[in-house]
């Protein structure tokens, strides 16, 4: 649907991560990042996910944990780059 109208699905996300930075509202960045990590992540493109997931982590720490999101983006990050044991500690992280 998105292609059709000369839009990517990729374009379609960007945006509210460059709003979300923009407007300095850390409390929703985690949420535009791991959205964006996990679509890049099963597009193929592994480092940037990389790159957001790491972004992610860093709003957690400088917010002291608040705006700490699920692990799933680095978890499908980590599945699919090949790291099982990662991706399988990550995910148990979820569950429990």
């Amino acid at each position: 649907m998105l292609e059709s109208r000369g839009m990517t699905a990729r374009a379609a996300v960007l945006p509210s991560i460059v709003l979300v930075r923009g407007a300095g509202a850390l409390g929703l960045l985690p949420l535009a990042l791991a959205s964006r990590a996990t679509f890049d992540a099963y597009s193929g493109d592994l480092a940037a996910s990389a790159a957001l997931v790491a972004e992610s982590r860093w709003v957690a720490e400088v917010t002291g944990g608040l705006n700490a999101l699920t692990p799933m983006p680095e978890a499908s990050l980590a599945a699919i780059s090949g790291h099982e044991k990662q991706a399988e500690l990550l995910i148990q992280d979820v569950l429990h």
